[in-house]
């Protein structure tokens, strides 16, 4: 006869309470309610949901596949294996290869194209950094968030808030004390707290260099301090604001960069928060730098940055002319490719 489990004390369920975000149990949430909303309308009963049966899973994962994307039904599935734990029951997609075969189809009938997300490159600045859109410190403060995000390869989400509606909180949103100028004032030191990479918060900082041209980073950020201290001097403060101190938010970013994009004739359904960062990687690529400093200034931790960086074409369409000049002798290295 199995011992019954002692109770789990108050400090022990704070600590399972923190071993997921917020935002990520909120998400899970979701997830959740959909499994119980398709057992309800099935009538499965609660002992086949909890521990849950492939079956029902599987089931599960067929009724929403026409209606979801793929990687939408995977983080279902992840949120209702964290339910489980949360319940005090093991994995139930462990060991379920008909599931992962359920979920393999479901990938190869109904996964569409990815959008493209187009890169922000030095050539775009360039031509966006004249246009005056706003009032005149709505125009500061974008040109601010703009180097402040390009040069940095950031995140959007590591300089500004979510939404209009979030609250700011100065423990892990950018705040002036994150901002400090290093090296004889040549070189911008910004902290950043929380990363989506950094769920524990150690902490990481970016380092943007004065680049002695008309678009210079170190000049275009210290001009917008200075204004913004004149406001609120606060370390705590916003480092990024409006002139009414609302921080500033990610939709507001992306909508003033689409607006300015538009004026120059261009497209800019591609261009999102990520575009910046994207953008950094691919013009430091054409400019030469080695891909382990690319690799440092953007902070990843594998090479996932070479699927952003955007190679040319006419680089690309060279390598037919240099196949077709070659001359492979028997002394020359085999590459050995998995088909």
């Amino acid at each position: 006869m199995a011992l019954a489990q002692p109770p789990i004390s108050d400090e022990a369920a704070r600590l399972l309470r923190a071993g997921l975000a917020p935002t990520t149990r909120a998400s899970y949430q979701t997830g959740v309610n959909a499994f119980h909303n398709y057992c309800d309308d099935k009538q499965i009963p609660y002992a086949q949901r909890l521990p849950a049966l492939e079956n029902v899973l599987i089931n599960f994962v067929g009724h929403l596949a026409p209606r979801y994307a793929p990687g939408t039904l995977r983080a279902y599935l992840t949120a209702i294996r964290s339910w489980h734990i949360d319940m005090g029951y093991g994995d139930p997609l462990d060991g379920c290869l008909l599931l992962q075969r359920c979920m393999r189809g479901a990938k190869r009938l109904y996964s569409q194209p990815r959008r493209a997300r187009e890169p922000f490159t030095m050539d775009l600045l360039r031509r966006i950094w004249p246009l005056k859109t706003g009032s005149p410190w709505d125009d500061v403060l974008f040109r601010a968030a703009l180097c402040l995000g390009f040069f940095g390869f950031l995140r959007l989400g590591e300089m500004a808030i979510a939404t209009s509606s979030t609250t700011f909180d100065p423990a892990k949103h950018a705040c002036l004390g994150d901002l400090r100028l290093i090296n004889s004032g040549q070189t911008i030191a910004f902290t950043i707290k929380v990363s989506k990479t950094d769920p524990f918060r150690q902490g990481s900082v970016v380092h943007i260099g004065a680049t002695n041209t008309p678009i210079c980073p170190v000049a275009t950020i210290l001009n917008y301090r200075n204004i913004r201290t004149k406001l609120d001097a606060r370390d705590c403060a916003p480092l990024l604001c409006h002139l009414d101190g609302r921080p500033l938010d990610k939709v507001w970013f992306i909508s003033a960069m689409q607006l300015r994009l538009r004026q120059l004739g261009i497209d800019a359904t591609g261009y999102t928060g990520h575009s910046l960062r994207i953008g950094a990687a691919t013009t430091a690529a054409a400019a030469g730098v080695p891909d382990w400093l690319i690799k440092t200034m953007g902070r990843w931790r594998s090479d996932c940055y070479q699927t952003y960086i955007k190679t040319p074409i006419h680089k690309v369409a060279a390598v037919s002319a240099a196949l077709a000049s070659s001359t492979v002798g028997p002394t020359s290295p085999t590459y050995i490719v998995d088909d």
